[in-house]
């Protein structure tokens, strides 16, 4: 029985949930160029470990995690940079840095800084990635089912991954 009127409001997450893990970070998600089924079926997930990230086709004389290289030749040696904001920690902005093909963002060529939402879609020649904010949890359950798919394609969604994590630990087969 409720002893107050306003209790229920106490249970129910405001909107958009409870952000319990701070700041979520950046990832982009490489789709491929379509070339191939395997490519669609097992992307690849980049997490930006520091502020900035180049992208291009050139694997730089020292690897490191701050470059992101796409074989491709439709994709410029040093195609975009991506920058996350010293102030903001989940503002992240793309430049295009001279690129011959371009840099396009939800499908528009963009031709200075431009900042990037969860889900973005971005177009670097003919691969296609998808910029998603994601926290550590998310993340992990993402990376988990990349990895290890519970369907025929492995699911992208934070929300979705999240949950076939927790059937996995609820239903273990071991």
């Amino acid at each position: 029985m409720l002893t107050d009127k306003h209790e229920i409001t106490q249970t129910i997450p405001p909107r958009g949930g409870f952000n319990r893990e701070g700041a979520r970070q950046g990832v982009l998600i490489v789709i491929g160029d379509g070339a191939s089924m395997e490519s669609l079926r097992a992307p690849r997930l980049v997490v930006m470990p520091e502020l900035t990230l180049d992208v291009g086709r050139r694997t730089p004389a020292t690897p490191s995690p701050t470059t992101l290289t796409l074989p491709d030749n439709t994709v410029s040696g040093l195609h975009a940079r991506i920058q996350r904001a010293d102030d903001r920690s989940e503002l992240f902005v793309i430049h295009d840095l001279g690129s011959t093909n371009g840099t396009f963002v939800n499908g528009r060529r963009i031709h200075g800084p431009t900042p990037l939402g969860d889900g973005c879609v971005l177009f670097l020649g003919s691969q296609v990635l998808v910029f998603r904010l994601y926290t550590t949890a998310e993340l992990a359950a993402v990376s988990e089912d990349a990895a290890a798919p519970l369907t025929p394609v492995a699911t992208l969604s934070p929300a979705l991954a999240l949950t076939i994590s927790q059937l996995r630990r609820l239903a273990r087969s071991d």
